[in-house]
């Protein structure tokens, strides 16, 4: 059950839903002070202590944190005792988003988060939920694709999506992928979808955020970012995001350089600016040398051929030009313009030469945005998989999915990929195998893998456990909450 209590003093958000395991939730604080109240219950399934953290945080900085400790039970008898609470008051927030992580700490989600509440209105979770509540849920979201996942056959169900299609988990153990951006699968001018969930059950991932009821979604990020291939109008464009090449050391020195394509940048006549940053570089006292900056700018090719050239065949039908036709036609003209008032007579093309197209080279685009990387649990107990996914989303691979291995036996970790694969570069290996080893002593390497582009972590009999944790920012002070529990 979802309330929200409203007055002319304070909004209160109430989640009463059964949650198991980790859980990331956003809330946007507009009036002071900012309490969270978390209640949860231990299952008692599995041998060991349930602890459940719950960390707040204001950007990267860690604003406070508490642990609900075990109810007492530590063997796997299933006894389940009186719900646990835990309260944290921040007396004088930052009004402002606010992150905050349930971190289960078992190896096995043995840990069940019975009511969330905060006293403010607007509340959304991402990029993972994984509701069991015995009563059918409701969801709202702005998720473009959906993953639907369980473990058990009696969940196998249809989920309605906007009380009209059917999202069917037609089997347990294996993901099913939903895309709303098809037209036969949904309406995709709907600011926010409904899917309602009659077993619950379910492992749900989506690339947006998601609600238990509609009054209380709002967009965490607020940047409406766009693919610029797709982008007809530069005029609606205020900042080009852009990737940059790795950067690679000359003796003393560290050289980097970066490509940028006229198309891309919003041009205010005959004149180009740009900055070099480097944020909360002077928090920490430090300062960056450059030696020597170097701006290339090439001229672009020559797209039409003169009018006195001849063709051999009939000339083609040249339509309005495009967004980046455009771009390519001011380089053109501005370029030409300056070297008419400078060359010779003889620089002059004749009306016979055929100008040639060339290519000038685009960004590097994010390599830990290309690769996929298959994440295998082979033993390392329930949701261990789905945590290393996320260890590794939060470390900006994009495209780490979670998966059961056929068998259950393997011991310590391992990693899987093709050394001749270009994505799969050392420097990428390296940091999984980094983040790796927080949670294994031992973690092996298989190179001969024969498929490209994709990495293969199995996880095995782990004597840690495979969380995601964020990093705080220990340069600004972090005020004292107010606790109690």
């Amino acid at each position: 059950m979802i309330t929200e209590k409203t007055s002319s003093s304070q909004n209160i958000v109430k989640i009463e839903k059964t949650l198991r395991g980790s859980q990331t939730f956003y809330v946007k604080v507009t009036q002071k002070p900012f309490i969270l109240t978390v209640k949860k219950q231990d299952q008692n399934a599995y041998k060991g202590e349930d602890n459940l953290s719950v960390q707040v945080y204001y950007g990267e900085v860690k604003m406070a944190e508490q642990t609900i400790p075990d109810d007492g039970v530590i063997d796997a008898s299933g006894l389940k005792m009186t719900e646990q609470k835990s309260e944290i008051k921040i007396d004088d927030p930052k009004l402002g988003i606010y992150k905050v992580i349930l971190q289960d700490k078992t190896e096995n989600a043995d840990v069940i988060t019975t009511s969330i509440e905060v006293n403010q209105s607007l509340l959304v979770f991402s990029p993972r939920m994984f509701v069991v509540d015995e009563k059918p849920t409701a969801l709202w979201t702005n998720a473009k694709k959906l993953t639907l996942f369980t473990s058990h056959a009696p969940s196998i169900q249809a989920v309605k999506l906007d009380n009209k299609y059917d999202l069917k988990v037609k089997k347990e153990g294996q993901s099913f992928d939903f895309n709303l951006n098809k037209p036969e699968a949904t309406d995709n001018t709907k600011d926010l979808h409904r899917f309602d969930i009659p077993k619950n059950d379910l492992i749900i991932n989506g690339d947006g955020y998601f609600a238990f009821s509609r009054e209380t979604f709002f967009n965490p990020e607020p940047i409406d970012m766009v693919d610029l291939s797709t982008v007809s109008d530069s005029e609606k464009i205020d900042y080009i995001i852009a990737n940059y090449q790795p950067v690679k050391k000359e003796g003393e020195w560290k050289v980097a350089q970066a490509y940028f394509d006229p198309k891309d940048i919003k041009i205010d006549g005959d004149k180009l600016y740009f900055s070099l940053e480097s944020p909360e570089l002077n928090s920490y006292g430090g300062e960056i040398v450059i030696d020597n900056l170097e701006v290339t700018v090439k001229k672009p090719a020559w797209l039409i051929k003169s009018e006195a050239s001849p063709s051999p065949t009939p000339a083609a039908k040249i339509g309005k030009p495009n967004l980046f036709q455009k771009i390519a036609l001011f380089f053109q003209n501005l370029f030409s313009k300056k070297k008419s008032a400078s060359q010779s007579p003889s620089d002059n093309l004749s009306p016979t030469t055929e100008p040639s197209l060339t290519m000038q080279p685009s960004p590097t685009p994010d390599p830990k945005k290309e690769i996929t990387i298959q994440v295998f649990n082979s033993g390392a107990g329930k949701g261990a998989a789905g945590r290393f996914a996320d260890v590794l989303k939060n470390a900006g691979f994009a495209k780490a999915e979670a998966t059961n291995a056929a068998s259950f036996d393997l011991k310590n970790a391992n990693v899987s990929y093709n050394e001749k694969d270009p994505k799969a570069t050392k420097e990428l290996i390296e940091e999984i195998i980094g983040l790796l080893k927080k949670s294994y002593d031992i973690v092996k390497e298989d190179t001969k893998a024969k498929e490209s582009g994709i990495i293969k972590v199995t996880l095995g009999e782990n004597p840690k456990e495979v969380t995601p944790t964020p990093r705080a920012n220990t340069s600004t002070p972090t005020p004292k909450p107010t606790t109690k529990l």
